[in-house]
């Protein structure tokens, strides 16, 4: 492994610290309700990129393309090491997004939907600079893989922070890729699909598009204010930016464990205390909820199963409720043990794309979504998150998300579509789960 040098700094708020460090190509992976670890990665020394099979590596300025399997090529780009004690899990390696078309390299499904956005399906980063901060005990570190580089970003760190004036609200028009009359009929086929068995449960989005005048991180800052998330990231990359605030967890890998958090299920907030204290009661007595949840743990000890050592499955959380600003959720802690020959890109392979965005089963729903949604999904519903060359992990799922391509913003939001599904309910659920991000957009609180 190459030499990291490590220095300790003093505590500072992460999104703080981005702000006075930010530049392209870099992320900022931030937890703040429930989470303990936050990560800065900078100034990359390697880029990698993938559309289908096309394959771009930048290193040194100089960029290499070649045509073959983007997870095999990833793989080893990625190379094999040992992480030194006393190094966060994310020390070195790769980070950024992995789209959820990169799916057809695990199955073979329909390609029908227009992609319209033309992203990359696999965008990368292998930082020369990381910061690491752990909100528990209030300490930050910098790792660097050069002195220089270290020094730099303390230099950096220094800088006075702007004050930035007060936003005023501003009228922003959605526009949805499907009229209501469409998405009723969306649903509705969905229903037919499920009720001649073909899928038990199927999540189908709708995506809004808008205008972005200002700067993309401006929006992140209001839109963790308003909506603190476990697995909040932003990602400034060449051509795209990603504002997250994403609840959900795919999948973690460290020292052999296997671990999974999914969602499912989602009610509305109460607007006061004692209104949202019934309608708690009431979500988490709602026995259509529970019965669509344990379908989903069972889909996904089923996936982790694949990967994981006999018996050693078992779920040390099971169905939490988790408070949002607007929503609410029943979520699932499912651990395991990785099996021998088994390694992280097995584990994507095996839980990549997550059930709880899909529907059950798996690979005959992920069909009906490619005939039903009118564009394909692109980095929506893939994963945020960090692979390291010490065959250890950490992804979100993409949902809550707001991505900025030339100067036009896209949210897509969903939910499960199951044989006697309300289509107005499911319609009014997609627009529950967009709230934050428009009023983040908009210059809300």
């Amino acid at each position: 492994m190459d030499k990291i040098h490590v220095g300790k700094i003093g505590f500072i708020s992460p999104h703080i610290a981005y702000g006075l460090l930010r530049s392209p190509n870099s992320v900022l992976l931030e937890s703040q309700k429930n989470g303990r670890y936050s990560y800065i990665a900078l100034n990359p020394i390697k880029i990698f990129k993938s559309k289908g099979m096309d394959i771009e590596i930048t290193e040194k300025g100089v960029t290499t393309q070649m045509k073959c399997n983007p997870i095999d090529e990833l793989r080893k780009t990625l190379g094999r090491g040992r992480r030194k004690k006393g190094l966060p899990l994310f020390y070195s390696g790769a980070i950024g997004y992995i789209g959820y078309d990169i799916v057809h390299f695990f199955e073979k499904l329909p390609k029908t939907a227009k992609d319209d956005l033309d992203l990359p399906d696999i965008y990368l980063i292998f930082p020369r600079d990381i910061l690491f901060f752990d909100h528990l005990k209030k300490t930050a570190k910098i790792l660097s893989k050069t002195k220089k580089g270290l020094d730099e970003v303390v230099d950096r760190l220094k800088k006075p922070v702007k004050k930035k004036e007060n936003q005023t609200r501003k009228s922003v028009k959605f526009k949805s890729n499907y009229t209501k009359k469409k998405y009723f009929e969306a649903v509705k086929r969905c229903r037919e699909y499920v009720r001649a068995g073909d899928s038990f449960q199927i999540k189908i989005s709708q995506r809004f598009e808008c205008e972005v005048t200002e700067d993309p991180y401006e929006v992140y800052l209001r839109l963790r204010r308003i909506n603190p998330s476990p697995y909040g990231a932003y990602l400034d990359l060449d051509g795209v930016t990603l504002v997250s605030c994403s609840p959900e967890h795919l999948v973690k890998v460290e020292k052999g464990n296997v671990e999974t958090r999914p969602i499912g299920g989602t009610y509305p907030r109460g607007k006061n205390k004692r209104e949202d204290l019934l309608l708690a009661k009431k979500f988490m007595s709602d026995e259509k909820e529970k019965s669509e949840h344990t379908m989903l743990i069972d889909l996904e000890r089923n996936d982790l199963g694949r990967v994981c050592k006999c018996g050693s499955l078992k779920v040390n959380e099971l169905m939490a409720l988790e408070r949002y600003s607007h929503l609410m959720h029943i979520v699932t802690n499912i651990m395991g043990r990785l099996a021998k020959g088994m390694d992280v890109f097995d584990v994507l392979k095996a839980m990549f794309p997550g059930g709880t965005i899909t529907g059950c089963p798996k690979i005959r729903t992920m069909e009906i979504i490619d005939e039903v949604e009118p564009n394909a999904r692109g980095p929506y519903t893939g994963s945020i998150g960090f692979i390291t060359p010490s065959d250890e992990m950490d992804l979100n799922i993409i949902i809550r998300t707001l991505i900025v391509k030339d100067g036009r913003g896209y949210i897509q939001v969903g939910g499960g579509i199951v044989a006697d599904s309300n289509p107005e309910r499911e319609y009014q659920e997609t627009f529950e789960k967009a709230y934050a991000l428009f009023e983040a957009v908009e210059g809300g609180r």
